[in-house]
């Protein structure tokens, strides 16, 4: 994996159903594109077969998802089912107090990582999350987050999530790394001009990605519509 130190804005943003990015990663486009992958699965253990069988349609021969993100993956950690050829063992973070929640990931076995507990919180029914840091022998280490928050009352504390999310940016800002959060926060930006407190949050996430503009040879896929893994 090679990542372009030279960040840059997206110029790129596109809406795909399966079958249509099926027939786009036979093109030349994605080579040496660092490619990231986020479903929410509500459920990786009850949705394998479907989540699988997504993921088998979403690759071809040149190309796979250099790194899986999944939230609310629930309890799974007992599943022997749940491996993916050519990754490394899912990695992930469940609460202990109960079936919902929780985040993982999978990453290609060919990718050098490290977990970064100094920068993973996890605050059962308000905040699941986990870092990781892939080595790249060619410039600078790539953080990745995959993050899950809660939208259920009394627990969906936002101030919560946003003053940590703040001091985890501030730690990786200082770093001077790239950076690429995945996930399901919950959030509707669209009431940012009507709700102080989601104003806030994207007023600090954009200060952040100010910083760290998506690289230029990264494809980031996000969040296909669920009922193609469950009703």
């Amino acid at each position: 994996m090679c990542v372009n130190t030279t960040l840059m804005s997206c110029t790129f943003i596109s809406y795909y159903k399966p079958a249509d990015f099926q027939r786009y990663i036979h093109t030349d486009v994605l080579r040496d594109q660092i490619s990231l992958f986020h479903l929410n699965c509500r459920g990786l253990s009850a949705n394998w077969d479907s989540f699988h069988d997504l993921i088998c349609n979403l690759r071809c021969f040149s190309f796979s998802f250099n790194v899986i993100g999944i939230s609310e993956i629930y309890q799974c950690k007992n599943d022997a089912r749940l491996r993916l050829t050519g990754y490394h063992n899912i990695i992930s973070r469940h609460r202990e107090d109960g079936p919902r929640g929780g985040v993982g990931l999978f990453i290609k076995d060919n990718l050098i990582y490290k977990l970064r507990d100094d920068i993973s919180v996890f605050i059962p029914h308000i905040f699941n999350q986990f870092f990781i840091e892939i080595t790249n022998a060619h410039g600078k280490n790539l953080i990745i987050g995959v993050i899950y928050r809660t939208n259920s009352g009394p627990h969906a504390h936002l101030d919560i999530f946003s003053r940590t999310m703040q001091d985890i940016m501030d730690t990786i800002q200082h770093e001077n790394k790239p950076c690429v959060f995945m996930g399901d926060m919950n959030i509707d930006l669209l009431k940012c001009g009507d709700h102080s407190k989601t104003n806030e949050y994207l007023d600090t996430t954009w200060l952040f990605t100010g910083y760290y503009k998506a690289d230029k040879n990264m494809l980031i896929i996000g969040y296909f519509d669920r009922s193609h893994i469950h009703k």
